[in-house]
C-alpha cells in the first residue's frame, strides 16, 4: 500500500448540456493524470454544466455517465467521484458517485438543493445520509 494518497481536483470548463462531448473531454483529462493519481475528483454536473433541464439531460445508471466513468476508473487505474443529472422512477437527482478502479460504485442524492438557483424545483431531493 503506498504511504501517501494522490488526489486530483479535475476543474475545467464545461461544455453547457453535452454529454457526449463533457465524457470525452473529461475522458482526455482522466488520460494525462493516469499514473499520477489515486483520486479524480470532477466538478459537479460534469456531464452538462449545472442546469435545470433535467427531463432533457437526465441520465440512468445503466445510460451513458456510469459505464463510461467506470471504464476510465478501470482502464486508468484510478476512483472517480463527481456527480450528474441521474433519472430514477420518474424523479431526477443531483447525484454524486465514487467509483473505484474494481468497478465498486457509492452514490448519494444531493439532500440540501440549492434553492437560490431553482435546483429545488426541479430536483428531488435525497433522503439518505450517506457515509
Amino acid at each position: 500500500m503506498a504511504d501517501n494518497l494522490r488526489i486530483s481536483m479535475v476543474q475545467s470548463h464545461i461544455i453547457w448540456e453535452d454529454r457526449d462531448e463533457n465524457l470525452g473531454y473529461y475522458g482526455e483529462l482522466l488520460r494525462r493524470v493516469s499514473g499520477k493519481t489515486d483520486i479524480a475528483v470532477l466538478p459537479e454536473t460534469f456531464t452538462t454544466g449545472f442546469s435545470m433541464e433535467v427531463e432533457k439531460l437526465a441520465d440512468t445508471m445503466d445510460g451513458l455517465t456510469i459505464p463510461t466513468v467506470k471504464g476510465w476508473a478501470k482502464k486508468y487505474k484510478l476512483a472517480v467521484a463527481g456527480s450528474f443529472i441521474a433519472k430514477e422512477d420518474g424523479k431526477y437527482f443531483n447525484r454524486a458517485f465514487f467509483i473505484t478502479p474494481d468497478g465498486e460504485t457509492y452514490l448519494y442524492d444531493k439532500r440540501h438543493l440549492f434553492r437560490m438557483a431553482g435546483e429545488d424545483q426541479h430536483f428531488t431531493a435525497g433522503d439518505k445520509r450517506t457515509i
